[in-house]
């Protein structure tokens, strides 16, 4: 017979069901009271945890389809469960983009496929994931307390995290790149249902995933407003990185042969860079790469170990989605892949030594899968560029493939401007190589290419830690961690000096960084004095510079107060208004052209550039008069023209006048949004006989006389070595300062450009100013434009 519960029992479930049901009472009640304070539909919070309900829902399903990805075909669930975390995240990643992909392709862009293909993949893996958190749970219940040492890197990688999310919280924080391509791309997908080309800008045909999974934070619904997509595409971007801390944490324990280490993702924070203009998250592309690095060395490390085709399968799939990042994947795929190569000859060789038959065709059937993976995901992108473009590697090779549209120097600009020629390395080996080993080690101590001053903030305790190695015993993994990390470095330095490429594998360096300390630590004593005096070195001085975005911070902490101030119902009103205000005023058709400038954002329209060497559908150097400029535009479709006046000089000065007397006839049609300038291309074709001519007075590089405008083609973007400087057709008047010379010259030019106007002879003012108009005046050029028939428009 079973006992009664007592009494006791009942009562005490009766008091918490009665106690629960007062405080459910008191929360409606509550609630009320505050919506009637200030209505619920103006609380940020709703919009926020939208976000993040949409970002769980991102990591969930990524995280259930790579379990599954990691445990089923790649036969790794003996993994540590840190490390099988960090190497789904990345896996499902990939398995989210190739839907995306498909979806694009098929034309099923829209909030009903934004939400049926996440919770495909988290019913995929769904079966998988409940068995992991099981065992995670109870692995962590056997897992000893953390050291002192492990609270304070906890304690200093939270807070670093704090700073970092208030850094990317508000709109402002979309930096300079995103707004120019990386949420152009995903805007413009999101719109037009469906992934499309881009013809007149360059940039936006490398490989982008980031941009695809961004599509993704302009589909889900309930995100009614530009800003609050353009928030998700951020939060997308920290939510990558919160996974990139995950494979950081189980990198470090990987690495240094620590199991029961905590606290190693902190590391991470030990580059101040991440919180430094350029280096800092908003919402481009490098982190997502980044966020590839630390798995894609894991993976690698694994592979080393045991070569077979499913940890093959499992490097191949990762570093082909390293690669539809971004290419510069190769800064770290090549010494890997050279690493695992060199492992492979050795198996076979010491085979052979000592009598043994191993299987090499085993061995070179995982490597083939590895490259068949990646293959198979790279082909998603450059099927997509041959299709659209007639070239796979499009705007790349375009010497080799007939590619479409394209200019006859198009692989020359590429070189030299899309490349920017001032941070090539040298061009001999030998003194390209000597250069490299250098920045090797000295990247961090002497940076190249940075927007704050030539102090070190990225990767100096990588560096200074290096030599701990030395002194530590068993550690092949960590020896291995050192060598690829730095191998990474040296393939950098032999590329492209900009720093901020660096960014595309800090992880891993961090990861390396991390496991160096703790190798280092337990040296003793001795050890750890100087090692805590030199990370507290660090901490100093890195603190200041995870405040340099303050601007962005005090955006974020302007938007969180919106509510309390009053603007909870035009709080997202001010972002970007002058491009979302242009956008809306134009037809929903209409096709725009930006002017010499790159940042487009808000606009919402399909944008062509004609920026010279990030663009081959126009080229000023075919263009004699306004007519022919008209004559492009109407042929490509275009609608509106947008400029921002004085902004920055054209790359040639014959492309700086034809535009601006174009720009000049169509003054009266101009309309202004803040700085930004825009006018319809009317269907009456411009009226001009002739091709322009121009005079030039006291112009960088060009005699002072009257030139044809097809003299000025020269590109003053390119090397020295590259440009040509013809004289002028009618050269300056011997006197120099006769009015009746300068009068007789003048009248025949259509055009006058000056780098230094106000120094114009008096005679030539004079004659000027009643009969041309000055347009765009840079900060070494102006513009006069000849006020006359034969540059208007026709009847």
């Amino acid at each position: 017979m079973t006992p009664s519960a007592p009494s006791g029992s009942r009562l005490v479930t009766a008091r918490a069901l009665l106690a629960g049901l007062v405080l459910l009472g008191l929360f409606a009640w509550y609630l009320q009271l505050l919506a009637e304070s200030r209505p619920l539909s103006g609380w940020l919070f709703g919009k926020l945890g939208l976000i993040w309900a949409y970002e769980l829902l991102f990591s969930a399903a990524c995280a259930s389809c790579g379990l599954a990805f990691v445990e089923h075909v790649c036969r790794l669930g003996d993994l540590p469960w840190l490390e099988k975390l960090g190497l789904s995240l990345a896996c499902g990643l990939m398995a989210f983009v190739v839907g995306m992909y498909l979806g694009g392709f098929l034309g099923w862009y829209g909030p009903t496929f934004a939400l049926l293909l996440p919770l495909s993949l988290l019913l995929l893996g769904a079966p998988v994931a409940v068995r992991s958190v099981r065992a995670v749970l109870a692995d962590v219940r056997l897992q000893p307390r953390a050291s002192l040492e492990s609270l304070a890197a906890i304690s200093f990688g939270a807070g670093s995290l704090v700073i970092l999310y208030l850094g990317i919280l508000t709109p402002d924080a979309v930096n300079y790149d995103a707004s120019w391509n990386h949420l152009v791309i995903a805007q413009d997908y999101a719109r037009e249902g469906r992934i499309v080309p881009f013809l007149g800008d360059w940039v936006k045909n490398v490989p982008h995933l980031g941009s695809i999974v961004n599509t993704w934070a302009f589909l889900v619904p309930g995100l009614d407003e530009p800003p609050l997509q353009w928030m998700q595409a951020l939060h997308n971007e920290f939510t990558v990185f919160l996974w990139s801390l995950v494979a950081v944490g189980a990198a470090v324990r990987l690495i240094a042969e620590r199991r029961t280490v905590r606290g190693g993702w902190a590391a991470i924070f030990l580059f101040p860079s991440l919180f430094i203009y350029d280096g800092n998250m908003g919402a481009a592309a490098d982190h997502y790469l980044a966020g590839f690095s630390v798995p894609v060395v894991i993976a690698g490390i694994r592979m080393f170990e045991v070569v077979n085709w499913r940890r093959a399968l499992l490097l191949g799939w990762l570093a082909g989605g390293a690669l539809l990042t971004k290419l510069h994947a190769v800064y770290l795929l090549i010494p890997l892949s050279g690493l695992i190569g060199a492992r492979v000859g050795w198996i076979i060789a010491r085979g052979r030594m000592h009598g043994d038959k191993p299987s090499t065709g085993a061995l070179l059937r995982a490597l083939v899968v590895g490259a068949l993976a990646a293959l198979g995901l790279l082909s998603l992108h450059f099927g997509k560029n041959a299709v659209f473009y007639r070239n796979p590697f499009y705007p790349m090779a375009q010497g080799t493939f007939p590619s479409w549209p394209t200019l006859p120097d198009a692989q020359l600009q590429m070189d030299y401007l899309f490349a920017d020629w001032h941070w090539h390395p040298p061009k001999l080996l030998g003194d390209r190589i000597r250069e490299a080993l250098k920045m090797t080690y000295n990247f961090s101590f002497k940076p190249h290419y940075t927007f704050h001053g030539d102090y070190p903030t990225f990767g100096s305790m990588f560096t200074l830690l290096i030599p701990v190695v030395l002194f530590v015993g068993r550690a092949r993994r960590l020896w291995l961690g050192v060598a690829v990390t730095v191998s990474a470095v040296f393939v950098w330095a032999n590329t492209f000096w900009v720093d901020r490429s660096l960014q595309t594998f800090m992880p891993a360096l961090a990861a390396v960084t991390g496991a160096l300390i703790v190798r280092g630590w337990e040296l003793g004593a001795l050890v750890r004095a100087p090692l805590a005096a030199l990370l507290g070195l660090q901490f100093v001085w890195g603190a200041d510079y995870f405040f340099s975005g303050n601007d962005r911070i005090n955006s974020s902490i302007a938007l969180i107060r919106s509510g309390i101030e009053g603007h909870a119902h035009d709080r997202f009103a001010g972002y970007r208004r002058q491009y979302r205000d242009l956008g809306a005023s134009l037809p929903k058709h209409a096709r725009v052209m930006l002017h010499d400038n790159h940042i487009m954002l808000g606009i919402d329209r399909p944008v062509l550039l004609d920026w010279v060497g990030y663009q081959g559908i126009f080229d000023y150097r075919r263009y004699a008069s306004p007519r022919q400029l008209y004559d492009r535009l109407v042929e490509l479709g275009v609608t509106h023209v947008v400029y921002l006046p004085g902004a920055r000089t054209a790359a040639t000065k014959q492309e700086e006048v034809i535009f601006d007397a174009f720009a000049a006839q169509n003054e009266a049609h101009t309309r202004n949004f803040g700085q930004l300038r825009v006018f319809p291309v009317n269907r009456r074709p411009v009226a001009l006989a002739r091709p322009l001519m121009v005079m030039c007075w006291q112009v960088y590089n060009y005699v002072d006389g009257l030139y044809a405008v097809e003299d000025l083609a020269s590109n003053e973007e390119m090397p020295p070595s590259l440009q040509t400087h013809p004289l002028p057709r009618v050269p300056w008047p011997a006197d120099h300062a006769g009015a009746q010379s300068l009068a007789l010259l003048l009248e025949q030019a259509d055009a006058l450009v000056s780098s230094k106007p106000a120094s114009l002879p008096g005679a030539l003012r004079d004659a000027l100013y009643p009969a041309f108009e000055r347009m765009q005046t840079h900060n070494n050029v102006a513009v006069f434009v000849r006020n006359k028939a034969g540059l208007t428009m026709s009847d």
